[in-house]
């Protein structure tokens, strides 16, 4: 089968084809309306908040200006915390075994450590209420446990229901 030399004009820019390869160029011509890039694309408004940062659109931000203003927004807490009002607290010795020799304590990445020794020490507000909240509940565990533990006690005597040792709060 001979290949035919005739030659068609693309209907955009008026170079000449061949029959079979005219619908590829034409596609693809840029002078093609429907090939037209748009000169000025509309942009969506994105909304960012990035809260662990604190610092609102940075997430598109290059790493460095990210750990930048991390750094930046940790200084500023450090800062609020040591000008909060200082509350004394002490750890009994009793809590060793559940927190170690001291209390690890951290609020938004910026950790203080109170030690496990009876001694009082004035800490930020944020802090004394977590340590009140922890003390609660190793308290409100070793209750349970002695509670539970007391096996005369817990015998219910041949009445089903009669012991109480799940209570409502």
């Amino acid at each position: 089968m001979a290949k035919s030399k005739e030659k068609v004009e693309c209907q955009y820019c008026g170079k000449m084809y061949s029959p079979q390869g005219l619908g590829s160029h034409e596609a693809a011509c840029s002078d093609n309306p429907e090939n037209a890039e748009p000169t000025e694309t509309p942009k969506k408004k994105e909304v960012k908040d990035d809260i662990r940062l604190g610092y609102g659109n940075v997430a598109d931000k290059p790493l460095k200006y990210q750990v930048m203003h991390a750094q930046k927004r940790k200084r500023e807490l450090a800062q609020y915390y040591k000008t909060q009002e200082k509350i004394e607290v002490n750890i009994s010795p009793m809590y060793k075994p559940y927190f170690g020799k001291s209390m690890a304590i951290s609020l938004n990445g910026i950790p203080i450590y109170v030690p496990c020794d009876n001694q009082r020490y004035k800490i930020p507000k944020s802090y004394a209420m977590e340590v009140a909240a922890r003390i609660a509940r190793v308290d409100a565990q070793i209750n349970r446990q002695t509670r539970m533990a007391n096996v005369s006690k817990n015998f219910d005597g041949g009445q089903l229901g009669s012991l109480d040792l799940i209570q409502k709060v």
